[in-house]
């Protein structure tokens, strides 16, 4: 929760959604728990940097979620694994790309840069 407050991510999936809508941007979804040591490395080495940040918020909604409270759509508790980035039409709510793990993190900088 501290990290979500500090970098400015939505926490509640529904008021997200509308601001992506308003916004006319797409859903990035940080999907994390409290006892996942990779969800913290994935925060302090990839999402925190500023570069990484702005470029995130330039295209998306950036959503943290808590996959333990299960207060999303059942499409993002097929995997069960954390941390798990998820790129989401706002309009369809459909997934349109995962990241899974934090070893996916030189494919998400890469769809990042596009």
């Amino acid at each position: 929760k501290n990290f979500a407050s500090q970098m400015e991510y939505e926490t509640d999936y529904k008021k997200a959604l509308q601001r992506a809508k308003k916004e006319g941007k797409k859903l990035f979804i940080f999907m994390s728990t409290s006892y996942c040591p990779w969800c913290r490395k994935i925060e302090n080495r990839l999402l925190s940097k500023v570069d990484i940040n702005k470029k995130i918020k330039e295209k998306y909604v950036p959503v943290m979620l808590n996959f333990s409270r299960k207060n999303f759509p059942k499409q993002f508790r097929e995997i069960n694994l954390t941390p798990t980035l998820y790129i989401v039409n706002p309009k369809t709510e459909k997934i349109e790309h995962q990241f899974v793990g934090y070893s996916s993190k030189d494919e998400f900088l890469h769809a990042l840069r596009k």
